[in-house]
């Protein structure tokens, strides 16, 4: 066997499973969590940083810098462990420990923003904080989750796979948080056949379709305090907007067909739910699932917390 097999070689090329809401309607969900650091960011992180590896914009003595509390951070911290390379990430007070954790054992350096901005959020703080790092230090590049073509590019390849794994998809749900995703995926798919009808799924709170939106959003991966860049490059059929509690119940719903995923996931089996008199028996649907399960169990998979933070009264584990 060859000895110069990375684990980065092992991400992509995801199963997809059939979901069944009911006798006559479902969809392929494209398992995303199974990429080897947990998440679609996985396929970012490694196209970004072999690229630039490549064209030798960043060497060993380059520090690599984010703004991420979530998969992307995770992503890019393995990534960097993997390639020797030295990674700052900027984080805020609302993340995820065990997504803080993860990141700290893969070697980042992480940077804490502690300031919020006029809409309660922390996300222009941490790009003013990587802005600035820019300008007063030399030999750093930053991915820029929210404005990068390579992102976009990045998502080509699991445009191929769903053409592959499903020839005659009709229609794709997307989450969107940064819509590197949703523009990777809509360029490819929308020039092999146009009629593919692209869903983006949206969570309540989420200033990306809605900047007055003054609605807290719980959970990561889904929603964005800010509107990204790579929102341009995407081409979009529909929008659906779902809450936090049709993530959490969703969530629970799958977990009867055997997967454990994160709120990203509820989210977008919510919206094909939501829209089911808009699809006709016809119809074949692929909806993305972006990460796993695991790293919500203090708070999605947590029945107190849920009850605590967002609902009052729901039966979630019944």
């Amino acid at each position: 066997m060859e000895n110069n097999i990375s684990l980065l070689d092992g991400i992509g090329n995801t199963p997809i499973a059939h979901i069944r809401l009911n006798n006559n309607y479902g969809f392929y969900a494209k398992l995303e969590g199974l990429n080897p650091f947990g998440s679609m960011k996985d396929r970012a992180a490694s196209y970004i940083l072999l690229n630039k590896t490549k064209d030798g914009t960043i060497n060993k003595e380059t520090k690599i810098i984010e703004s991420s509390s979530g998969n992307f951070g995770i992503a890019l911290s393995a990534t960097c462990q993997i390639l020797g390379y030295k990674y700052i990430c900027v984080i805020d007070p609302n993340i995820i420990e065990i997504n803080k954790k993860i990141m700290e054992l893969f070697g980042a350096d992480l940077r804490l923003v502690k300031r919020a901005d006029s809409n309660g959020t922390y996300q222009n703080a941490r790009i003013e904080y990587v802005e600035n790092f820019l300008r007063n230090n030399s030999n750093v590049y930053w991915t820029n989750q929210y404005d990068n073509d390579l992102i976009v590019k990045s998502y080509y390849p699991l445009a191929k796979e769903i053409i592959t794994q499903v020839p005659d998809l009709t229609h794709v749900y997307i989450p969107i948080s940064t819509c590197g995703t949703i523009a990777g995926l809509s360029t490819y798919l929308k020039a092999i056949n146009n009629s593919i009808k692209i869903i983006a799924v949206d969570v309540e709170g989420s200033k990306i379709f809605n900047k007055a939106s003054k609605v807290n959003c719980n959970f990561p991966g889904m929603g964005s305090g800010i509107i990204p860049k790579n929102l341009s490059k995407a081409k979009i059929d529909d929008i659906v907007i779902v809450s936090d509690s049709d993530c959490i119940e969703n969530c629970r719903y799958l977990l009867k067909n055997g997967i454990l995923c994160g709120a990203s996931s509820g989210g977008v089996t919510a919206a094909i739910k939501k829209n089911e008199l808009k699809h006709s028996f016809n119809d074949i649907i692929v909806g993305i699932f972006p990460d796993r399960g695991e790293r919500y169990l203090n708070n999605l998979y947590n029945e107190k917390w849920c009850k605590d933070k967002i609902i009052s009264s729901y039966p979630l584990l019944t």
